[in-house]
């Protein structure tokens, strides 16, 4: 028996495919100081029984990377800015690890294998002679999984035993979960030509980020997305270091 496990990350999310450790790892970076005095962001998780009750992650970890699914693939999502090609960053492996710096708000560890689908996108340029990118702030990934129930164990971000631990049943074959990571409250959409908000925060992953290239609006969303502004904590990614 199998069935299909859907995630669906909103806002502020950075993706590690990694294949060394055969796993895709999504940080959600500090707000920190980077926030400009907007609400600081938080680590949501929504799942079935509980849709109006989500489940924190600040300062916590799902991970389920054990998970076996039918490949093992790993490539960037469609519609993220990959900040290896902007700005020659790789994540450092500290990040990775079991004591990650305090730039790191929540993390998930999950299986390869995953065919990926982005959200409500708009266009983007880095550079103002540079092309369109077209960049999303939402992303869903789905597995094919063996078994008939999903554990989901949540522990403490800092190396500590589950605080909370979950058994999923699929409904119609599939178990959908929900990963946000957005501010309380939305700012203002961006005008055409301003800088994507909030997208200096995923620098603060990184100690040594000299460039810190941020994309500006060139081309409007066709549709909006019920969980967040399509324009706002957009997507990032990139590979891991040595």
């Amino acid at each position: 028996m199998s069935f299909s496990l859907q995630i669906t990350f909103r806002g502020m999310c950075y993706y590690v495919p990694d294949p060394a450790e055969k796993a895709m790892h999504v940080l959600m970076p500090s707000t920190g100081d980077h926030a400009h005095g907007l609400d600081p962001h938080h680590a949501l998780l929504s799942f079935p029984g509980r849709p109006l009750d989500p489940e924190s992650l600040d300062g916590r970890q799902l991970d389920l990377s054990g998970l076996r699914a039918e490949s093992e693939t790993l490539a960037l999502p469609p519609g993220v800015a990959d900040l290896w090609h902007h700005a020659g960053l790789k994540i450092d492996r500290e990040q990775l690890g079991p004591t990650p710096r305090a730039s790191v708000v929540a993390r998930l560890r999950l299986p390869g294998g995953s065919t990926a689908k982005q959200g409500p996108s708009a266009g983007w340029k880095f550079r103002d002679d540079g092309p369109i990118e077209i960049l999303t702030n939402e992303v869903t990934l789905t597995w094919t999984l063996p078994g008939h129930s999903l554990d989901l164990h949540i522990r403490p971000l800092v190396v500590g035993k589950p605080d909370t631990s979950l058994t999923l049943e699929p409904e119609g074959g599939v178990i959908q979960l929900m990963v946000s990571y957005l501010p309380e409250r939305e700012p203002p959409n961006p005008r055409m030509g301003d800088p994507a908000p909030h997208f200096e925060c995923h620098y603060s992953l990184f100690q040594n980020a000299m460039a810190r290239p941020v994309p500006r609006l060139h081309k409007l969303v066709e549709a909006s997305s019920g969980g967040g502004s399509p324009y706002t904590c957009l997507t990032a990614g990139g590979p891991p270091g040595p």
